[in-house]
């Protein structure tokens, strides 16, 4: 949870996007609608640990592509992929990220995401959408920034990206992990299972209340 109570958006960032006056408010609506009911399945006291986890997966799956940012995180590693390796190593990277994410977001159950403006790519129907969220546990607001790209034949959007600010620079959280999964397929010669086995022991670990590897676990740290 450190990462997020760190994320301060830069003022150069924040004034170029603030001045997007007319950008897509389909992209806003849609952040705004998705991640303020994915924060609230955090805060039902009266569902379970399992039944807390499997909402939130499902409303991730409507908010996030899964697919798409497992292809992208894999990077060249991922070309002329054996199918079987493929599919296993995009399921364990699905429950890899719904495991990060819940991590992440769960400081904010119970606060609402506020949109702040919003800028449209020329590039492939992307838009990146600035927010603002008020900490749980602290006088804070901070900012988060959603990478959207919109789906292909449809009028809806998937996020594929979500950049925060460490130390004063912006850290886009699935070119940070492509970065950390290249470093250890390199050593590995390019064995993707060696990358599937990492994220099940960080799983396994974070589930059991452990200390967890990487940047976007920070909570842990």
């Amino acid at each position: 949870m450190k990462m997020f109570k760190r994320l301060v958006a830069t003022t150069a960032l924040a004034v170029g996007l603030t001045g997007a006056a007319f950008a897509d408010a389909d992209s806003e609506a849609f952040v705004s609608n998705n991640a303020n009911e994915v924060l609230s399945t955090l805060n039902q006291p009266s569902l379970t640990d399992e039944e807390r986890v499997a909402q939130f997966a499902n409303y991730m799956d409507k908010f996030a592509n899964m697919d798409e940012i497992a292809r992208l995180v894999l990077g060249q590693y991922g070309r002329d992929l054996d199918p079987e390796v493929k599919a296993r190593y995009t399921e364990t990277f699905r429950r890899y990220a719904l495991a990060v994410y819940e991590s992440q977001l769960d400081q904010f159950r119970g606060e609402e995401i506020k949109i702040i403006s919003s800028q449209d790519r020329k590039k492939r129907r992307e838009s990146i959408v600035v927010t603002e969220v008020q900490a749980a546990d602290q006088d804070k607001t901070l900012m988060v920034l959603w990478r959207l790209r919109g789906e292909k034949d449809a009028d809806d959007y998937r996020v594929i990206d979500v950049g925060l600010n460490l130390d004063g620079s912006i850290l886009w959280l699935m070119d940070n992990q492509r970065q950390q999964f290249e470093q250890k397929l390199s050593q590995s010669r390019g064995d993707v299972n060696v990358i599937i086995d990492w994220m099940n022991d960080w799983i396994t670990t974070y589930r059991n209340g452990g200390e967890v590897e990487g940047v976007i676990s920070d909570k842990k740290s």
